[in-house]
């Protein structure tokens, strides 16, 4: 007798993450969201079959994601780069960007201020 292991909700739980990362704005990039959409597609592949109603649904919603990706492309790639600046090509706005973020990770730090660590954010532009 072959017993198989089956996932309880192979096919929701990337569902159900996909809209609690959209819901919390979590993806920082066209491709983080392009590759959550192709898991459910191809989870969809493998679970229910390639000519499945639930993988042609999947595979229709990755097709209007891509075309509105691609109509808005200039627009998503300024947001993009808001939402980074490391992917930018302005050296002082990723020092900056750094700077902000080193500061707010050791101000999470109990009883731990800027000036125990000596930084002088003002002198590199990077106040918080």
């Amino acid at each position: 007798m072959m017993i198989q292991r089956v996932k309880k909700h192979p096919l929701t739980e990337p569902l159900t993450l996909f809209h609690k990362n959209i819901r919390k704005h979590k993806y920082e990039t066209r491709q983080q969201f392009t590759d959550h959409v192709n898991l459910i597609v191809n989870n969809c592949i493998t679970y229910n079959g390639f000519n499945s109603e639930l993988t042609k649904t999947a595979q229709r919603m990755l097709e209007m994601s891509n075309k509105e990706i691609n109509q808005n492309s200039q627009a998503l790639e300024k947001l993009e780069h808001e939402i980074n600046p490391l992917l930018g090509d302005d050296p002082q706005a990723a020092l900056s960007f750094l700077c902000r973020k080193s500061i707010e990770r050791m101000k999470a730090v109990p009883n731990v201020s800027d000036m125990k660590f000596g930084l002088h954010c003002t002198q590199y532009n990077c106040t918080s």
